[in-house]
């Protein structure tokens, strides 16, 4: 079984990260802290302003909660893990990790699309070569245009982010490249890139905290990434913050963490700040869609109505399915 393999499941997460940890060479015991790590950049160049950024129209009501999550179940292969579904900004295209058989060996990376909204996604589709190798290919991110794909391999040096590109959405997709500035001596994972490809959002243990995840964000400059750093206000001393999704403004950030008070080993919480320059408030749970089976972000929708994920629950036998939950108006 695969390292990658090992820490998408989240019942395992302990031992596979322990693991992990001595295989990289992290050492132990180094202080968890902020000290000395850059503060998250804002999304380009520019000086920050105090503006706030334009709120996306909206279909509901966002402080209500989520309605009762709906499976997809189009995409969802019995008896098999499905997990990290994330769509382009019309929500007509889907990309997600599968462990189904048929693949290329370990996960492999598939997506599917639909007419409408409203409609279930046809039938997944394997990326096949080169994106799919004998390794294992997980939690994809694809930018707005759904030109450039980010996900996480562990086909060459260790569990990273690698991207591929491709000239239009009716090619394929070219050799994947490890993505230059985000990668580290460590695990670096479940990469989240948001629909302008300027920023990125991604979990590291690189703060050397027995292993354990954090939240960082990086910005596109020519030829890669700016030096990644800690996402403020959502990082807790001996806890795991992983599976990150944000709002396209950054106001808002959906994240799985298995901070004390958790129904299952991992919990969705969300997040918001007034300004992308500010660090994120207290968490919360997503009280309404956290089970006694692990949950995961997965991707937001720019109104904040729709939050797609990736949920253990009681019935799936250990392995994660994808979801959708809706806001009412």
């Amino acid at each position: 079984m695969s390292r990658l393999r090992l820490l998408v499941l989240g019942t395992v997460f302990a031992g596979a990260l322990s693991a992990c940890a001595a295989i990289l060479g992290i050492e132990d015991g180094v202080p968890r802290s902020d000290a000395g790590v850059p503060d998250a950049a804002p999304v380009d160049a520019t000086p920050p302003t105090d503006a706030k950024p334009d709120a996306a129209p909206t279909t509901c009501d966002p402080a209500k909660p989520f309605g009762a999550p709906t499976p997809l179940t189009a995409l969802n292969a019995p008896g098999v893990e499905d997990s990290h579904g994330r769509l382009t900004p019309d929500e007509l295209t889907i990309f997600f990790s599968s462990l189904r058989a048929g693949g290329a060996g370990g996960a492999d990376l598939y997506t599917a699309s639909r007419t409408r909204r409203t409609d279930p996604f046809g039938a997944p589709a394997n990326l096949g070569a080169p994106i799919n190798a004998p390794s294992g290919e997980l939690m994809p991110s694809v930018t707005g245009d759904g030109l450039t794909l980010y996900f996480v391999s562990d086909r060459a040096f260790g569990s990273h982010v690698w991207f591929a590109t491709r000239p239009s959405v009716a090619s394929p997709f070219t050799a994947p490249q490890v993505a230059v500035g985000l990668n580290a001596a460590a695990l670096d994972l479940t990469p989240y890139v948001l629909p302008d490809n300027a920023t990125i959002v991604f979990d590291s243990t690189r703060l050397g905290d027995a292993g354990l995840f954090d939240l960082f964000s990086a910005n596109a400059i020519d030829g890669g990434f700016s030096v990644p750093a800690v996402v403020k206000g959502v990082n807790t001393p001996g806890h795991d913050e992983l599976s990150a999704a944000m709002t396209p403004d950054q106001l808002v950030i959906y994240f799985a963490s298995n901070r004390p008070g958790t129904k299952g080993s991992y919990d969705l919480f969300v997040a918001t700040r007034a300004l992308p320059s500010d660090p994120f408030g207290v968490a919360t749970p997503v009280a309404e869609l956290n089970t006694v089976g692990n949950e995961a972000a997965d991707w937001i929708s720019a109104d904040r109505c729709r939050l797609y994920f990736s949920s253990m629950k009681a019935s799936n036998n250990g392995d994660y399915d994808l979801y959708v939950a809706e806001k009412a108006p």
